[in-house]
């Protein structure tokens, strides 16, 4: 075996686009046959390894090529253009050690390689280290992945932040915002901490939404628009306008709630499971119920309960020249039967089941009551000019 005894390595780039880092080294060497003698013109068979370490280090590239020798026995190729057998060129850390490039050479052309020579390189063109995983970027494993250092090379196959050009997402590859989080939250972990009690950060959207805490306290607020209401937490109590709630929910300032049953005089009442519903009270801002020029055919209602009831009445008539009357009277929620107590002696009060007459001297007025779900519905009728107001007071079970 003989050793080619002259060899002449320039490293440089060859420049392919201004946009790109061309991954490419001219390499160049004299070829002499077993004689010593010159091989002018002649095709030729070449294998090109780079060795990591040491000159008989790890092949981390080969590639062959076939170049032609010109009339001075010289052999011009560009290593990385040939045909490679293993490795890629590119993604060598020129940073991480000792290179070395090893030649061998076939003079009839095949690739039986019976001259070899290895020698170091010295220097790495700068454009391929800056292209390197030391001084740059490798190409990305797909659009939109952003890759980062993890204290050796660039990573350029992780998906937790993820930019597409128009939205960015983390942990996420598919955002559908400008900005997206994707829900990754494990028990006791954080999806995101923005500060903390040593050095506190707020948020600020303009006008739209603003989120603070107190430093090193345990409570934190919500503030909804530029002139919107604070929300804040302590101790597991929401506070609105409040910032030391002390229950689940403690509002300073007025409540409105609507739900389509709301009314004038009506109370919220719960349910057996927690539901609030507006209901008309018992007593409606008055101990007793009060009805103005009640006439023939119309109607009165009030609750009396669903077993029984005492009523006390006071009437005034315009037959008995606008004098009143008034009765104690007892009403039985399950049958609706209706039952005069006692009376006023200006106008007598008799009942027939649930009817109760208004006797005056004039045509009688009459009250029929019926009891529904606790509520009695008295309907007036009799004399169609009776013009009657009345007040009730109710105590009913």
């Amino acid at each position: 075996m003989k050793k080619i005894f002259t060899l002449i390595t320039f490293l440089f780039i060859c420049t392919i686009a201004l946009a790109q880092v061309p991954q490419k080294m001219s390499y160049q060497a004299v070829i002499r046959d077993a004689s010593g003698n010159l091989v002018v013109s002649t095709s030729i068979g070449m294998e090109i390894s780079i060795l990591q370490g040491s000159a008989s280090g790890t092949a981390v590239y080969v590639e062959t090529q076939t170049p032609t020798t010109n009339a001075n026995g010289l052999v011009s190729i560009e290593i990385g253009s040939g045909s490679v057998v293993s490795g890629n060129l590119s993604t060598i850390n020129w940073s991480t050690g000792d290179y070395y490039i090893k030649s061998e050479t076939d003079i009839t052309g095949g690739t039986s390689y019976t001259i070899s020579g290895t020698s170091q390189l010295l220097s790495v063109p700068y454009a391929m280290y800056a292209g390197s995983a030391a001084g740059g970027l490798n190409d990305g494993s797909a659009a939109g992945v952003t890759p980062f250092w993890n204290g050796t090379t660039w990573v350029t196959n992780n998906t937790n932040f993820y930019n597409n050009g128009t939205s960015i997402g983390l942990h996420t590859t598919s955002p559908t915002a400008q900005l997206q989080l994707a829900d990754i939250y494990t028990a006791g972990g954080k999806n995101l901490q923005i500060g903390d009690d040593t050095y506190l950060s707020d948020v600020d959207v303009p006008n739209v939404l603003g989120v603070y805490g107190v430093q090193n306290s345990d409570r934190a607020a919500l503030k909804l628009g530029s002139t919107g209401p604070e929300v804040w937490g302590l101790n597991n109590n929401i506070g609105i306008g409040n910032n030391n709630p002390t229950a689940k929910l403690d509002v300073a300032g007025t409540i409105k709630i609507t739900d389509g049953t709301q009314g004038d005089g009506k109370v919220l009442t719960s349910d057996a499971n927690g539901l609030a519903t507006w209901t008309t009270p018992v007593n409606a801002g008055a101990p007793y119920y009060s009805f103005a020029t009640t006439a023939f055919g119309q109607q009165m209602g009030f609750p009396v309960g669903n077993t029984s009831a005492m009523l006390m009445v006071s009437l005034k008539e315009n037959c008995i020249g606008a004098k009143g009357a008034v009765a104690t009277i007892y009403l039985d929620c399950t049958t609706n039967d209706v039952f005069v107590l006692n009376s006023s002696t200006n106008a007598s009060l008799t009942t027939s089941g649930n009817v109760m007459q208004l006797n005056n001297g004039c045509v009688p007025m009459t009250f029929t009551f019926t009891v529904s779900a606790g509520v009695v519905t008295i309907n007036v009728g009799g004399d169609p000019g009776g013009i009657i107001t009345s007040k009730w007071l109710v105590l009913g079970v």
